[in-house]
């Protein structure tokens, strides 16, 4: 079942990471060195939590019925991996060709073969990765994986499963571990599970009223944020993140169910190539910075015009990744899954 209101929130969440970016980095430190537009634009950075919601809303509303059943497992887990990491591959060895094509650009621990096996196969570890945004494709599989518990065996899942985000609220208030797997950022995964399995007992007026708290919530905990107000304190903003993500989820999908809302076609679109958005901006900027510095634009064009021009390249490359590349291997994991698992 295709939910449409969902898509919306990927456009979104993915807009708003590649807005961030342009912003923070490519307009305020490499074109324009200590000269931001608005630090308003870096409220961007939260589309990473909204994708983390919206990720534990999906699993839970597409697998609910899968819980208990240990016969789902290899199939959810292949359905996961096939999602996320051919596609993961593709852009990254293309790269590391660039890369090695053209060394200046290369980062300095490319030569490690540990480091670029690391960041294949998405091992945390102190350098970061190749792909730098790929960070959070490490949550997403620590998610997958105690998810699953709850597929193997229902009564055990449930146990390990809440033992996890316990542990993990614990460690955001009494702070035992920097652990990946003990990070704030997991409880995320939470609040989009609980949304997805309340959402439907919520009335249209009530699904107005989370809409619109959720919206403003989560924009009011951005701007706090880069006003500065979490400094020291992120986990509670990733926390506050979470509680509004999850009614703005929870309304915005129940008044789609309930017919009260159609999403515009462009939104969808957005949302279907949210993904190769999400990872390829980073590159689309980089080369579009590159010849707007070697064009002289900078000193003819205004700096609004360039910062929407470089997000406009950081979408448009990524929706030519997904026509070219990511439908094309959707369509072939979907149908190696189907042929193997019918």
């Amino acid at each position: 079942m295709r939910v449409d209101s969902l898509q919306l929130i990927r456009a979104v969440a993915a807009l708003g990471v590649v807005v961030f970016h342009t912003h923070a980095y490519f307009i305020s430190i490499k074109l324009y060195p200590n000269e931001p537009i608005s630090i308003f634009f870096n409220m961007g950075f939260a589309g990473v939590e909204l994708f983390f919601v919206l990720s534990g809303f999906i699993m839970v509303f597409i697998h609910w019925k899968d819980i208990g059943r240990r016969d789902k497992f290899l199939i959810f887990f292949l359905k996961r991996i096939t999602r996320i990491i051919p596609l993961y591959w593709f852009f990254l060895v293309f790269l590391i060709a660039i890369y090695f094509s053209i060394p200046q650009l290369s980062p300095e621990n490319l030569q490690n073969i540990v480091y670029v096996l690391k960041s294949f196969f998405l091992i945390p570890n102190d350098k970061g990765f190749i792909l730098e945004v790929a960070w959070t494709l490490t949550y997403e599989f620590v998610f997958y994986a105690f998810f699953s518990f709850l597929i193997i065996h229902k009564r055990w899942g449930i146990a390990v499963f809440f033992g996890w985000q316990l542990a993990v609220l614990i460690n955001v208030f009494l702070g035992f571990s920097e652990l990946l797997v003990f990070s704030a950022y997991n409880l995320l995964f939470f609040f989009g599970g609980l949304s997805a399995l309340t959402y439907k007992y919520v009335s249209c007026f009530v699904s107005v009223v989370f809409l619109l708290a959720g919206g403003i919530g989560f924009s009011f905990v951005g701007y706090l944020g880069v006003e500065g107000y979490w400094e020291g304190i992120t986990a509670y903003r990733t926390l506050a993140y979470g509680v509004f993500a999850a009614l703005l989820m929870s309304g915005i999908v129940r008044l789609e169910s309930l017919g009260k809302l159609h999403i515009h076609t462009i939104f969808k679109v957005l949302g279907d190539a949210s993904y190769s958005i999400y990872l390829s901006h980073g590159f689309s900027l980089s080369v579009a910075s590159f010849i707007f510095s070697y064009l002289g634009l900078l000193a003819v064009l205004p700096k609004g015009v360039i910062f929407l021009l470089l997000v406009s390249n950081g979408v448009i490359g990524g929706l030519f990744l997904y026509y070219i590349v990511e439908r094309r291997l959707m369509h072939w994991y979907k149908h190696f899954i189907a042929s193997r698992y019918p």
